[in-house]
């Protein structure tokens, strides 16, 4: 038995009305039954390297600070418990005078002075921290705070997780997604509670099928995936095989007014546009044909001449069944070369025809461009040419400036950078571009609209879409597709594809709420093949 005796020690609470409070800790015996406090759990645990320095310095000098108990709890100390057992020396305990505060609050407190945790990780505490919480609200009926009483009373109605954001000083709208993670993907909670993963990468990661998942989990265990691999990782396992994908369940009901709502028209769009009202169309998305490129498929070769004669009249039609002021209209076009190391500029002639041609309100957007992030290098890319992958392609979005888009539809999950930022931090700053900013302001827009606008470089990887593409030779990858048909169709909306090939914008639309949507191509075993995918779907 270890004598009991007295060391008064000053420690400092991290509350509002405790911050200059003194707390007495009288050295105490062992507990005869040491449990550790559920809100303990909560925080990670060192790593093995880190328990090894630990427990090399305890060798050294000693063991500094005691273990904190209250009552049979363990409420401070639990990695240096680990680490004195590594180097089997005996541990000392002091007793942690709780009178009028709140042992979970406390823990709290000694943990974010002392950690250096993460915004995901403080969100990953303070999600476990709710039923801890409310638990303790419940029996002492009592809270260093009033945010307890407000926690039993609103545990249910959406303010726990801004209570316990406000203690851990992290954002409410991270623990709800945290949240969501867990419902998904419940193994990924300890990879971000130990630092392994970001909230970001997480919130990817639990899209992915099971088995792909634990995979990539598996190598990141192995240190076989480092933070720059993982997304490309993560990219990659979402290409899916036809055989895979399984389509979604409708009713005989659903799936005949999907067929109703799609037209489908054979022949050339130049024509064919003509017969479409004037001022029809709210979007129009597509997959454009490119100049001078071998030919796949049905799909004949074009000169540069007649593609630009082509899509000068395209253009014209489609300005024309767009509704004025609102519709706009996107194309994705790649650039290609004329040899290895010449460019072709086509591209750029036609965006500056457009920018010279379209006049009264109808232009170019926003340059918007997609990344392929999983594209194979080309020819060119050898090591005897020497060039580079080529993965962009121009989505090429022309129309009213201030035509319709919900940017609310495509907002992206926040970084830890973006939420780390202090809401009260109003201070005016410049940035290395000369551009002012406000960390404050940052914060509350990301989480007052519930994620960060995303930037104009997308990024998709290529692939089948849902459903598969069955035999056409130019898939479009769904995700792309249906960004764009997020972004640019307005409820109800009508959605036009004149190049639609097999049929993935119709898709896009048809399943984000388009009351009609009409497709045109000039193979028609094209047309065959995006008709059987809408019945499928």
């Amino acid at each position: 038995m270890i004598a009991t005796k007295t060391k008064p020690k000053a420690r400092k609470t991290n509350g509002r009305n405790g911050r200059a409070k003194k707390r007495q800790m009288v050295e105490v015996p062992k507990p005869l039954r040491l449990v550790l406090h559920p809100a303990c759990k909560l925080f990670p645990m060192m790593g093995k390297t880190e328990l090894n320095a630990l427990s090399e310095d305890l060798l050294v000098n000693g063991l500094l600070n005691p273990l904190v108990v209250h009552g049979n709890y363990l409420v401070d100390g639990k990695n240096r418990k680990a680490a004195l057992k590594i180097i089997g020396m005996e541990p000392r305990f002091v007793e942690l005078d709780a009178n009028g505060i709140s042992i979970t609050e406390w823990i709290i407190s000694q943990n974010l002075f002392r950690r250096h945790l993460s915004v995901g990780q403080r969100a990953v505490v303070a999600l476990g921290l709710l039923p801890v919480l409310k638990k303790e609200a419940k029996e002492r009926q009592r809270f260093s705070r009033s945010s307890a009483r407000e926690l039993a009373d609103h545990s249910t109605n959406g303010k726990a997780s801004q209570i316990a954001a406000r203690l851990l000083k992290t954002n409410s709208a991270y623990i709800e997604t945290v949240q969501t993670i867990q419902k998904k993907a419940p193994e990924l909670i300890e990879c971000i509670r130990s630092g392994v993963l970001k909230i970001p990468d997480a919130t990817k990661l639990a899209t992915l099928p099971t088995s792909k998942r634990k995979s990539i989990l598996k190598k990141l265990d192995a240190g076989k995936l480092d933070n720059g691999d993982l997304l490309a990782e993560i990219h990659s396992s979402r290409q899916t095989s036809p055989s895979q994908l399984k389509p979604i369940h409708r009713t005989r009901a659903d799936r005949q007014a999907r067929i109703k709502a799609t037209t489908l028209l054979h022949g050339d769009c130049r024509e064919r546009l003509k017969e479409i009202r004037t001022s029809s169309i709210d979007c129009v998305i597509s997959d454009a044909p490119y100049p001078e490129v071998q030919p796949r498929g049905k799909y004949k070769r074009i000169s540069e001449k007649d593609w630009h004669s082509l899509m000068q009249d395209v253009v014209g039609e489609c300005r024309r069944v767009l509704k004025p002021k609102k519709g706009s209209a996107m194309f994705v076009l790649q650039p290609n070369a004329r040899k290895a190391g010449e460019m072709r500029f086509w591209l750029w002639d036609f965006v500056s025809w457009i920018g010279h041609n379209c006049k009264g309100n109808f232009s170019l957007i926003e340059d918007v461009w997609w990344f392929a992030t999983n594209q194979i290098p080309a020819r060119g890319a050898k090591r005897s040419i020497g060039l580079l992958r080529p993965s962009v392609k121009m989505c090429l979005w022309i129309g009213p400036s201030d035509c319709y888009r919900n940017q609310d539809a495509v907002l992206q999950t926040p970084a830890d950078t973006t939420l780390a930022k202090e809401p009260r931090d109003l201070t005016l700053r410049k940035g290395p571009s000369g551009h002012s900013y406000r960390n404050g302001k940052i914060n509350s827009a990301a989480h007052e609209r519930g994620g960060s606008v995303p930037s104009n470089l997308l990024q998709f990887a290529t692939g089948v879409p849902p459903w598969g593409a069955e035999h056409h030779p130019r898939s479009t990858p769904y995700q792309l597709m249906d960004w764009w048909a997020r972004y640019l169709l307005p409820p109800k909306g009508t959605l036009l594809d004149p190049f639609v090939g097999s049929g993935t914008s119709l898709l896009a639309g048809l399943n984000n709420g388009a009351k009609s949507v009409i497709g045109v191509d000039v193979q028609k075993d094209y047309l065959a093949i995006a008709r059987r995918r809408i019945q499928k779907a």
